[in-house]
């Protein structure tokens, strides 16, 4: 038996924004498709105290009841993808971003664009024959981005034919990329995992709306 316990309640925050494209033209699918959410910022935040909402006809959305640090995203449709997510003239797209209890912050501004980048080659084995059990596992050189729910950071297996595509990343020129086995779920984003194999990777760079071919072998981690 538990006595003397006390739970203190306090109003979440509330965001009010806007979903814009980069160039400024209208966007070719409803405004309902869209649905904006509050993600946790950290592991330890996952759980109540997020939030998502549909976006109205005019491109507007509100979350209520968000606490904890918050990283903000968008489900777009197929051909369009999230830019950037900007408050108060600060980008705040790769920002956990911490919002004042029971207050509204208004101004957000979520931008899509249609220039979407993809990434595809061939998986192999160290005699350059197709490996088809393996995961493909893109990443930043800065470990500062290998963070939780980082957009850097994808992982994709073969195909039959033993090919991987990815799609989507953000722009960078500091990726890296690995192949590997025996991989467990939610590996691919684990700091210590990914130092463990950034010296087997290969650098490469990915601008915006570029499609790109890496072929990658096998590599076995330290």
């Amino acid at each position: 038996d538990v006595s003397g316990l006390t739970l203190v309640t306090a109003p979440g925050a509330i965001v009010t924004g806007m979903v814009v494209s980069d160039s400024g033209e209208p966007f070719d699918f409803p405004a309902q498709q869209l649905q904006v959410a509050a993600r946790a910022a950290t592991l330890d935040a996952q759980g109540p105290g997020g939030g998502n909402g549909r976006v109205a006809a005019n491109w507007t959305f509100e979350l209520r009841g968000l606490t904890d640090t918050r990283l903000f995203r968008v489900g777009a449709p197929q051909g369009w993808t999230l830019k950037s997510v900007g408050l108060n003239g600060q980008d705040i797209t790769d920002v956990p971003t911490e919002l004042p209890a029971g207050q509204t912050v208004s101004g957000m501004q979520i931008v899509l664009t249609k220039k979407t980048t993809t990434l595809s080659g061939a998986v192999a084995d160290a005699r350059g024959q197709p490996l088809l059990d393996a995961t493909v596992v893109v990443f930043p050189a800065n470990d500062q981005l290998w963070t939780f729910q980082s957009r850097f950071i994808r992982a994709a297996r073969p195909d039959q034919a033993g090919t991987y595509r990815l799609s989507g990343l953000p722009a960078s020129e500091d990726y890296l990329i690995v192949a590997v086995q025996g991989l467990e779920d939610g590996q691919a984003g684990d700091p210590e995992f990914l130092g463990s194999v950034k010296d087997l990777a290969t650098k490469f760079s990915l601008a915006d709306g570029e499609t790109k071919a890496v072929d990658v072998k096998l590599s076995a981690p330290k």
